[in-house]
């Protein structure tokens, strides 16, 4: 995990499901991990929206990336074999877009966990009304409370977060 000071910036994109990064640039050229001790900080978030039925998921990159090259993950590269993302999203992009899609946050093990013991607990109502589950996919709607959540500071994504879970 990248440890960020409070001024730090962070970078976007969007992948689809069925592919994955693989090399890296910064300011200096390939990203050398012997002269950063480490790997480059890129990690898909939980958060997906879809365009023409494909799932295009959030990844968040550090600010020192300056372009990634993403491939698909199957064998077959006939079609298209690699492509480099040169352009990468500022937090404010990211949320414009969002809110002009369905936003999905698929609830993980852990939190599927917590609210099938939490319906154990509960009393059946008096009115026999099931209780419900949440689906798969949760959308969040591009509405007011998202946009007012993206001037507060802090970070945008654990926003987005709680959102979604109020959902």
């Amino acid at each position: 995990m990248l440890n960020l000071a409070p001024g730090d910036n962070l970078k976007y994109f969007f992948l689809s499901e069925n592919w994955t990064t693989g090399r890296v640039w910064e300011f200096g050229g390939l990203w050398n991990e012997l002269a950063w001790n480490r790997k480059p900080y890129l990690q898909r978030q939980t958060l997906y929206i879809q365009e023409n039925g494909e799932n295009l998921w959030l990844y968040q990159a550090e600010d020192a990336v300056l372009m990634v090259e993403v491939m698909p993950q199957s064998t077959d590269r006939s079609a298209i074999g690699q492509v480099v993302l040169k352009r990468l999203l500022t937090p404010e992009q990211v949320i414009e877009r969002l809110c002009r899609e369905a936003v999905f946050h698929p609830p993980d093990a852990q939190t599927q966990e917590t609210v099938a013991n939490t319906e154990s607990q509960i009393e059946a109502p008096k009115t026999e009304t099931p209780l419900k589950r949440p689906s798969n996919r949760q959308p969040l709607s591009a509405n007011n409370d998202v946009r007012q959540a993206a001037r507060k500071p802090g970070n945008v994504l654990a926003r987005l977060r709680r959102l979604a879970a109020k959902t």
